[in-house]
């Protein structure tokens, strides 16, 4: 009885007669059966991985795919739906940083291969996920500059170090150097 409602939760639309996916009776033992189960942070973990020895190796396309496909399983927070398990706590910053590192790092291929525009919007979109990441507002301070928008790429910066401020956090060597070149005031 137990097994049949633990069948028709996990499968629902399973006929009674089907042999099942998930779960299996094997004589006086049930099994998880995991044969073509996929999980979408393993899948970012192994993808980013090779990524970056692709990149490691000089193959700039071969790595930009890699990375672009690696992030395209990034789906948000891992286990946002138990946000108090302080269990998770720790792979759910781990997962995003690697995440978003990617993005970056896709976004730094893509403008040193004359995309500011898709650079722009790599940055981005790591600057919604992490407000505070220094290299994803340099990579779209970069972007902007690139596109002729010296005055937006200042605007980022300044923005940037005024929120770092705010939570008595100092810029990274590399964005105070940007700023400096920009004309920036440190605050």
């Amino acid at each position: 009885v137990n097994l049949s409602h633990l069948h028709k939760v996990l499968e629902p639309g399973a006929e009674p007669s089907t042999r099942r996916w998930f779960v299996r009776a094997e004589a006086e033992f049930l099994e998880l059966c995991d044969d073509g189960l996929t999980v979408d942070a393993a899948e970012l973990d192994e993808g980013c991985a090779r990524a970056r020895r692709l990149d490691d190796e000089g193959q700039g396309t071969a790595a930009i795919a890699a990375y672009e496909d690696a992030v395209a399983r990034f789906r948000g927070d891992y286990l946002v739906d138990w946000p108090d398990a302080p269990w998770a706590e720790v792979e759910r910053l781990r997962l995003r940083t690697l995440a978003t590192g990617a993005m970056v790092r896709v976004g730094q291929l893509r403008l040193a291969r004359g995309e500011p525009e898709t650079a722009g919007v790599w940055a981005a979109r790591v600057t919604r996920l992490e407000p505070l990441d220094d290299a994803a507002h340099r990579l779209f301070a970069q972007a902007l500059a690139a596109q002729g928008n010296r005055a937006g790429a200042a605007a980022t910066l300044r923005g940037l170090l005024a929120r770092l401020a705010e939570e008595r956090l100092g810029p990274e060597r590399e964005t105070v150097r940007l700023a400096s070149s920009l004309g920036v005031d440190l605050p």
